[in-house]
């Protein structure tokens, strides 16, 4: 159900219509609270919709999940540069770094 959802959020926001995109997204995290994937989608039409703290909201989740999801941490990177906060982008890609380096 969850993979069936997430195949037709893209797909619907491959198409620009981001109100579906997002109710199946929301579905999918309803059903998956830890789905990173949908927690980063949501952020992308949040960022699109210029909705920037919900947007921000949805990428800290995403990363809470899973700080070295790639997709999360530039869709994040790229708000926080579009918002002129350019010191939080590198603090979090310094943040991602160290983390890291502890895994290894």
């Amino acid at each position: 159900m969850t993979t069936k959802l997430t195949t037709e959020g893209e797909a619907f926001f491959a198409e620009g219509n981001f109100a579906e995109a997002k109710d199946r997204f929301l579905a999918v995290v309803k059903d998956d609270p830890q789905d990173k994937n949908a927690l980063n989608n949501l952020g992308v039409i949040a960022f699109q919709e210029k909705q920037i703290d919900h947007a921000a909201r949805y990428f800290s989740q995403c990363l809470s999940i899973d700080p070295f999801y790639l997709d999360g941490v530039l869709n994040f990177c790229q708000l926080l540069k579009a918002t002129d906060n350019l010191g939080g982008a590198a603090n979090l890609l310094e943040m991602v770094a160290e983390s890291s380096d502890r895994t290894r």
